[in-house]
C-alpha cells in the first residue's frame, strides 16, 4: 500500500510539472507504455494527418485486459517500471521547492548512470604511442583495465581504471591541463531501443501482423534481389530458431561476451531484417551484457570500447556489409563519431533508432551523427508513436509499434520502439541505388509537414520501387 502511495503522488506531481521520470536502472527519461494485444483495425492505407504522439489502434477491451497484466522486458522477465511524461498543465500550481529540487537530483542522479566515472578511455595511433599514455598516467594512480588494437578503425584503444579515492572529474581536468595532448573521455553505456514487449498471443489474422509491410510496400515473402552482406550491432541472437531456417544468419560476438545467452531485442531485429531480405548474409556482431544484481535481470548494457569491438568486427568481414542497423543510443562520443566515419568511408549505409525518449527529448547517437539514417517510429495509424525522439537529425520513419516478431525462446509477441523502425530502413539501405540512398525523397512517402521535418524526416520509407 505503502508503494502505490508513493507511485499516486509521484504521478500527480509530474502531472503539474514538465519533469519526466526517469528508469533508476538505464538512466534514460522515457514514455508511458502498456504491453500491447494486436491493433484491431488496420487501415487500407496510411494516414498523413500529423499528430502529435498518436497511440496505437488498440480497442479499449484489449486495453483493460492487458492493464491487469504486468510489462515484461526485453528476456520476459516483469518490469517494476511504468514511466511517463506529461506535458505542464494550463494552471499553475505551486510545487513544494525542496520536492522539486529532489526530483531534479534524482533525474540528474539516474542520468549519471550512463557516463562511467571510474574509467577513462584514450585512443593512440599505435602502441607505443599507448604505453607512453601509461607512463603519464601512472604518477596519479590509474592502471590499464583493458586495451585493444583496433586495426580496422585505425587506432588503440585503452580503458583505465581511476582508483576508487579519486573524484574522477577533478583528476581529469588536473590531467588534462598538465597534458593537454591527452584526449581523454569518461566510458559510457548505450542502450537498446526498445520500450516495449508485448504479451505472447497467437492471432490468426495475418493483416493485423504484417499491417507494417503494407505501409512500406513489402511483399510478406520478402525482396529476392539481394544477395549481398548486412550486419547488425545488437544484443545476442538465437540463430538456431527455426523462423531462420534456411536463412544465413552469422552471429558473432566480441571476445569478452562470447558466453552471454541469446537476447528476445537482437533475435527480433534479426527476424526483421531476415524475413525481408531472405537471401542475404546478415552478420549479428553481440556487443550487449546482462546485467548481474537482484533488480536489474534481464536489462542489458554495452560500453564504448565494447561498441568499438564491434565496429572493428564489421570491418574486419570477409565482406564489408551493405547497411549496418544500430538499435541502440546514447550520449555523443568522440570515439563513436570517429568509429562511425570510418564505417563510412567504407562506404557502409548506417542506419539507427532515432530514441524513445518523446517529442521533448535530447538526440540520441549514434542517430544523430550526419552520416547515419536516423528513423522514427509510427503506429499503425501512420501516427507518430508517442515515445519516438524529435528532431531535424530524422531521415525516414518506419514502423515501430505492434510490430510482430520473434522472441529469443521462438514465441510470438508485438514490440514496439524505434529499435524495430530502424531494421526497414536498414532493408531499404540493402536495396536501394546510390542515387536513391542519396535522395531519401525517391523511396519515401512525405508525411506532416512538406518536405523534410523533425517528426518523419522526408517520410515514410517505401519498398515498393526496390524490391522484387
Amino acid at each position: 500500500m505503502k508503494t502505490q502511495y508513493i507511485t499516486c503522488l509521484m504521478c500527480l506531481l509530474l502531472s503539474y510539472t514538465s519533469l519526466a521520470v526517469v528508469d533508476p536502472a538505464t538512466g534514460q527519461s522515457t514514455n508511458a507504455d502498456q504491453a500491447t494485444a494486436a491493433p484491431t483495425n488496420i487501415p487500407d492505407r496510411v494516414s498523413t494527418t500529423n499528430h502529435e504522439q498518436g497511440a496505437s489502434r488498440l480497442s479499449n477491451a484489449s486495453r483493460e485486459q492487458e492493464a491487469d497484466r504486468p510489462l515484461k522486458s526485453a528476456d520476459g522477465q516483469e518490469s517494476k517500471l511504468k514511466s511517463i511524461h506529461l506535458e505542464t498543465p494550463s494552471l499553475p500550481v505551486l510545487l513544494n521547492d525542496n520536492l522539486k529540487q529532489k526530483l531534479l537530483a534524482s533525474r540528474l542522479n539516474s542520468e549519471r548512470k550512463l557516463i562511467i566515472y571510474n574509467e577513462w578511455l584514450l585512443s593512440s595511433s599505435s602502441l607505443d604511442q599507448a604505453n607512453r599514455q601509461r607512463k603519464l598516467l601512472e604518477p596519479f594512480g590509474l592502471k590499464i583495465s583493458r586495451r585493444q588494437s583496433l586495426t580496422h578503425l585505425g587506432f588503440v584503444i585503452t580503458v583505465f581504471r581511476v582508483p576508487a579515492d579519486k573524484d574522477s572529474q577533478a583528476l581529469r581536468k588536473k590531467v588534462e591541463a598538465q597534458y593537454p595532448q591527452l584526449r581523454i573521455e569518461f566510458n559510457q553505456r548505450y542502450q537498446l531501443l526498445e520500450n516495449e514487449l508485448g504479451k505472447n498471443v497467437d492471432l490468426q489474422f495475418d493483416p493485423i501482423k504484417h499491417f507494417a509491410h503494407r505501409m512500406i510496400g513489402a511483399p510478406i515473402s520478402g525482396c529476392s534481389n539481394f544477395t549481398g552482406t548486412v550486419a547488425m550491432i545488437d544484443s545476442k541472437v538465437n540463430a538456431e530458431l527455426a523462423v531462420f531456417s534456411g536463412k544465413n544468419i552469422e552471429s558473432a560476438s566480441i571476445v569478452n561476451l562470447k558466453q552471454e545467452a541469446a537476447s528476445d531485442h537482437g533475435t527480433a531485429v534479426a527476424y526483421l531484417i531476415s524475413q525481408l531480405l531472405p537471401q542475404a548474409k546478415i552478420v549479428a556482431v553481440n556487443v550487449y551484457k546482462e546485467l548481474a544484481g537482484k533488480d536489474l535481470s534481464g536489462q542489458m548494457e554495452t560500453r564504448t570500447d565494447w561498441l568499438l569491438s564491434g565496429f572493428e568486427a564489421v570491418l574486419a568481414l570477409e565482406e564489408i556489409p551493405r547497411a549496418l542497423n544500430m538499435s541502440f543510443g546514447g550520449n555523443p562520443s568522440d570515439l563513436l563519431e570517429r568509429a562511425i566515419n570510418k564505417l563510412a568511408d567504407n562506404n557502409i549505409r548506417l542506419i539507427a533508432a532515432a530514441g524513445n525518449g518523446g517529442s521533448k527529448a535530447e538526440p540520441v547517437y549514434p542517430a544523430a551523427y550526419e552520416q547515419v539514417a536516423a528513423v522514427s517510429a509510427l503506429d499503425a495509424d501512420g501516427r507518430l508513436w508517442k515515445g519516438s525522439n524529435q528532431g531535424d537529425y530524422l531521415r525516414y520513419t518506419a514502423p515501430g509499434a505492434d510490430i510482430w516478431a520473434v522472441d529469443a525462446l521462438g514465441q510470438w509477441r508485438f514490440v514496439s520502439g524505434t529499435s524495430y523502425a530502424a531494421p526497414w530502413v536498414t532493408v531499404l539501405a540493402a536495396l536501394a541505388t546510390e542515387e536513391q540512398w542519396l535522395k531519401p525523397a525517391l523511396v519515401a512517402r512525405d508525411l506532416g509537414k512538406l518536405g523534410r521535418d523533425s517528426e518523419f524526416g522526408y517520410g515514410l520509407m517505401q519498398l515498393s520501387s526496390v524490391c522484387r
